[in-house]
């Protein structure tokens, strides 16, 4: 992934086709033909990377952004109300993922042992 800023209180960074496809561990051809498709919906944006003119840029548009935010909200909201049902007290607010390495670290399960 190339950089990283903030927009609208989210980390937003952009990244490159390849980049995409190695993350999510699909191959280039399939992330290209997401990228049009989310493009062509106004979800993406394609830039011309300055530091090779051969790579484009891929960098998340405010109307994704908005649907993204949106999106997290009303799933820890879910979440809220799932867990209250099986708690008795309230449920703290989920705090944000954190990314590692460009990899979301998933917290590890440790495994009961009698």
């Amino acid at each position: 992934m190339s950089s990283t800023q903030r927009t609208h209180g989210q980390s937003v960074g952009t990244a490159r086709e390849c980049d995409v496809s190695a993350f999510l561990g699909v191959t280039t051809p399939s992330v290209t033909k997401l990228v049009n498709d989310m493009t062509s919906i106004g979800l993406l944006d394609k830039h011309a990377d300055p530091s090779d003119r051969r790579a484009v840029t891929l960098t998340l548009t405010a109307r994704e952004l908005d649907l993204r935010r949106t999106y997290v909200e009303e799933y820890h909201a879910h979440l809220g109300d799932v867990l209250a049902e099986t708690t008795a007290g309230p449920i703290p607010r989920p705090q944000p993922i954190r990314r590692a390495s460009g990899r979301i670290r998933v917290p590890e399960i440790k495994e009961r042992t009698q």
